[in-house]
C-alpha cells in the first residue's frame, strides 16, 4: 500500500469565519482518520476535535481519496494587526497509525461582519452638561483605519449634544483569544441631553457598521460642600437637583454657567465668573449668594427663561446684565444689582416681584421692562445712579412701582415709557434725574401717579404721548417745567396734587405748539411758584375746576393762553390768585369760559386780552369774582356797556364777542 498522502482543495475563497468546509484530497484514507494542525505558538500538533485549538470542527470520511473538514467554531477572531495571510501545516493520521505527509497551505484571512459585544461604562452615564467620559468598546472583525465613531440617539441619528473627540480614538488587541478593544473619549456638549438609551456607532475601513447601546442616567441630587472649579458648563437635568452650601465658592477661569432644568438651591455661596441660567421647567432658591464677573457668554449673571425662582439677599455685580427674565415667576427680596455692563435687571416676559431690591450704578439702566408679556411689581428699593434710566418700560410692558421706591440721580430719566409701555406709581420718590423725572416718548402708553414725589429734574413729567393721570397725594417740582406736554399727551388730575415751580420753572404746566391732547385739572390741584402757572400754546381742550384748585403765587401769570386755539373752561370755584402779573391772560384762543371762579389779588389785571392785535375766539366771564387785582387804566374806549365793577380788574374785554355778566 502506498503511503498516506494529502492535498487541500478549498471550497471557493477561503473565509476566516465559521462555519465553512474544506475538502482534503489524498490517497489511502481510512474511515476514522484524524486531522492535526501545527500550533506555531505552542509548537505542538493539535487535534481538530479538541477545543483548545484555534479551529473547532469535525473531519468526515468520504472515501479513500477524500475527506471533508467542517469548521463549526472559530475561536481566534480577526485581528486587524495580524498578517492578512499565514501558512498552515496539517497532517492526517489513520486509525492504524499511518501518518500522512505534512501539507502546508496558505490561509488568507478575510474578516467577517463587524460585531460589537460590550461597552464600558454602560450605566450610569449622567446627563451632566460638560461631563467627559472614556469609553471602551469590545468587538470582533474591526478593520482599521476607522471611518467613523459617533454617538447616536434612540432614532439612530447623530446626537448633537454628545461629542466624540477625534484625537483620542485607539484600537488594540491585547492577546490572541481576546476581542478587539476600541477606546475613545466623549463629552456631553449640549445642555439638553435627556436620560435614555444611546448608541455607539462604529464604521470601519470597509464601511462595515455596528452599534452597541448604553444608558444615560440622570445625575440625581448633588450637594457641593467645598469649593468647585468649573472648566465647562454644569447641567442640572429635570428631576434632579444641585445644592450649593454656604461658604462654597464656585469659580471658572474661562467662564462657565450652571444650566438648570431641575432645581438649584444655593445659600451663602459665591459664584465668580460662573453665571446661572434657569430654563422653563426649573425651580430654585438663591439666598445670600454673590454672583460676580460674569461675561457675555450668558445674557446675565442670573438668566431666567422660566420656572419658579426665589432670590433673597443676593448681590449681582460686574456682569453683562445683573439679571434677565424672559418667563416664569420670579420673586426677588432685598437684593442688589450693581455695576453691571448692560443694565441691572432686564425683564422681557413673566411675572417679577422686586421687593426692597436695588439696581444702582449700572451702565444703561437700572430696571428695563420690554414686552406685553412682562409684568413687574417694584415694592421699595433703589433704582439710582445708573448711566441711563432708573427704569424704562417699552413694547406694551406693565410696571407697578410702590412702597417708597427711590428713583434718583440717573443720567437721563428716572422713568422712561416708550412703545406703549405703561407704569403705575404709588408712594415712589423720584429726585435729581438729569433730564426728567418721568418721560413719555411719542409712542408711550399710560402713566398713573399717586402719593409720589418728583423733584430736582428739568421736567418732573415730560409727555409727548399717552395718558398721564395724577391721582391724589402727588408733589411735583422741576427747574424748567413741572409738567411739559406735547404731541397727543393727555393730562388729568384728581384729588390733592401740588405742582411747584420752586421759583425757577417756566411753568407748572406747559403745552407746546404741537400739543393736541386734553388737560383736565380736577378739584384739589395747586399750581404754584412757577414763572407761569399754566402756559398754553397747543390746541387741545382744557378744563380746570374745583373749589380747592388754586393757581397761585406764580412769578408772572396764573394762566397764560398764548398762541393757542384751545377751548379753555375754568369753573367750579377755582381760584387764580396772588400771581405777579395777570390772573388770566388771553391771546389767541378758541373759546375761553370763566364761570363761578375767583380771580384775586393778582399784581396786574385779573383778566386781560393784550391790545396789540385782534384775536379770534371769545372770552366770557360769568359769575366771576374779580377782586384786589391791581390793573391799570380803564376798559378799552371802543367797549360798550362796560361792566359795573371796577374796570381796573380787567382790560380790553371788547364785546361783542366778549361778555362779562353777573359780576361779583
Amino acid at each position: 500500500m502506498d503511503g498516506l498522502k494529502t492535498s487541500i482543495i478549498i471550497d471557493g475563497n477561503y473565509i476566516d469565519v465559521a462555519p465553512y468546509s474544506v475538502t482534503i484530497n489524498g490517497e489511502n484514507f481510512q474511515n476514522g482518520a484524524k486531522l492535526y494542525f501545527y500550533d506555531d505558538h505552542d509548537q505542538v500538533w493539535e487535534d481538530l476535535d479538541v477545543p483548545e485549538i484555534d479551529f473547532v470542527g469535525s473531519l468526515y470520511y468520504i472515501n479513500s481519496t477524500q475527506l471533508r473538514m467542517d469548521i463549526s467554531k472559530q475561536i481566534e477572531q480577526y485581528d486587524p494587526y495580524d498578517p492578512t495571510s499565514e501558512d498552515v501545516m496539517l497532517k492526517i493520521v489513520n486509525p492504524d497509525g499511518q501518518v500522512s505527509n505534512i501539507y502546508t497551505f496558505t490561509m488568507t484571512r478575510i474578516p467577517g461582519p463587524l460585531v460589537l459585544i460590550s461597552i464600558t461604562p454602560n450605566n450610569p452615564v449622567t446627563t451632566q452638561y460638560g461631563s467627559s467620559y472614556h469609553f471602551t468598546v469590545e468587538g470582533y472583525n474591526l478593520v482599521v483605519p476607522l471611518s467613523n465613531v459617533e454617538i447616536q440617539g434612540t432614532d439612530y441619528m447623530t446626537e448633537p449634544n454628545f461629542t466624540v473627540s477625534p484625537t483620542n480614538i485607539s484600537v488594540h488587541s491585547n492577546q490572541i483569544l481576546t476581542p478587539i478593544a476600541l477606546e475613545f473619549d466623549a463629552s456631553v456638549s449640549g445642555p439638553y441631553l435627556t436620560a435614555g438609551t444611546y448608541y455607539v456607532s462604529v464604521t470601519d475601513a470597509r464601511g462595515q457598521n455596528a452599534k452597541i447601546p448604553f444608558t444615560v442616567a440622570d445625575a440625581g441630587n448633588v450637594v457641593w460642600s467645598s469649593n468647585m472649579a468649573l472648566s465647562s458648563d454644569y447641567y442640572i437635568a429635570p428631576g434632579t437637583s444641585l445644592t450649593v452650601n454656604s461658604g462654597v465658592t464656585v469659580s471658572s477661569t474661562s467662564g462657565a454657567k450652571i444650566i438648570v432644568d431641575g432645581t438649584l438651591n444655593a445659600n451663602g455661596a459665591i459664584f465668580n465668573n460662573v453665571g446661572i441660567a434657569f430654563n422653563t421647567s426649573s425651580s430654585g432658591s438663591l439666598g445670600g449668594i454673590t454672583v460676580q464677573n460674569v461675561g457675555s457668554y450668558i445674557p446675565a449673571g442670573i438668566a431666567i427663561i422660566g420656572g419658579n425662582i426665589t432670590i433673597d439677599n443676593t448681590t449681582v455685580s460686574n456682569c453683562e446684565k445683573g439679571m434677565e427674565v424672559s418667563g416664569g415667576t420670579v420673586i426677588v427680596n432685598n437684593s442688589s444689582f450693581s455695576s453691571n455692563m448692560n443694565g441691572g435687571i432686564f425683564v422681557t416676559g413673566g411675572t417679577v416681584n422686586l421687593n426692597g431690591t436695588n439696581a444702582t450704578g449700572n451702565t444703561t439702566f437700572g430696571l428695563g421692562v420690554d414686552g406685553s408679556s412682562a409684568n413687574v411689581l417694584v415694592a421699595g428699593g433703589n433704582y439710582s445712579s445708573n448711566t441711563g434710566q432708573g427704569i424704562f418700560v417699552t413694547n406694551g410692558a406693565n410696571v407697578n412701582v410702590s412702597s417708597s421706591a427711590n428713583i434718583s440721580n440717573n443720567s437721563t430719566e428716572g422713568l422712561l415709557l416708550t412703545n406703549a409701555g405703561n407704569a403705575t406709581l404709588n408712594g415712589a420718590t423720584l429726585s435729581a434725574n438729569a433730564s426728567a423725572g418721568i418721560h413719555l416718548d411719542p409712542t408711550a402708553g399710560s402713566l398713573s401717579l399717586s402719593n409720589t414725589s418728583i423733584s430736582g429734574s428739568n421736567f418732573a413729567i415730560g409727555a409727548e404721548a399717552g395718558n398721564v393721570a395724577l391721582n391724589s397725594g402727588n408733589n411735583l417740582s422741576a427747574s424748567n417745567s413741572v409738567v411739559d406736554l406735547s404731541g397727543s399727551a393727555n393730562l388729568s388730575t384728581t384729588g390733592s396734587n401740588t405742582l411747584n415751580g420752586n421759583g425757577t420753572a417756566n411753568a407748572g404746566i406747559t403745552t407746546n405748539s404741537s400739543s393736541s391732547g386734553s388737560i383736565t385739572i380736577g378739584d384739589g390741584t395747586v399750581i404754584t411758584s412757577a414763572f407761569n402757572g399754566i402756559l398754553i400754546n397747543g390746541s387741545g381742550p382744557i378744563q380746570i375746576t374745583g373749589a380747592s384748585t388754586m393757581i397761585e403765587n406764580n412769578t408772572m401769570d396764573g394762566v397764560n393762553i398764548a398762541n393757542s386755539s384751545s377751548n379753555v373752561t375754568i369753573n367750579g370755584g377755582a381760584k387764580i390768585q396772588g400771581n405777579g402779573n395777570v390772573g388770566v391772560i388771553v391771546g389767541d384762543a378758541g373759546t375761553v369760559l370763566l364761570n363761578g371762579i375767583d380771580i384775586l389779588n393778582n399784581a396786574s389785571f385779573g383778566v386781560m386780552r393784550p391790545s396789540s392785535s385782534t384775536y379770534a375766539g371769545s372770552v366770557s366771564l360769568d359769575n366771576v369774582l374779580l377782586q384786589g387785582n391791581n390793573g391799570q387804566g380803564a376798559a378799552n374806549d371802543t367797549s360798550t356797556a362796560p361792566p359795573t365793577f371796577n374796570s381796573t380788574q380787567y382790560q380790553y374785554l371788547i364785546y361783542p364777542p366778549n361778555t362779562v355778566s353777573n359780576p361779583r
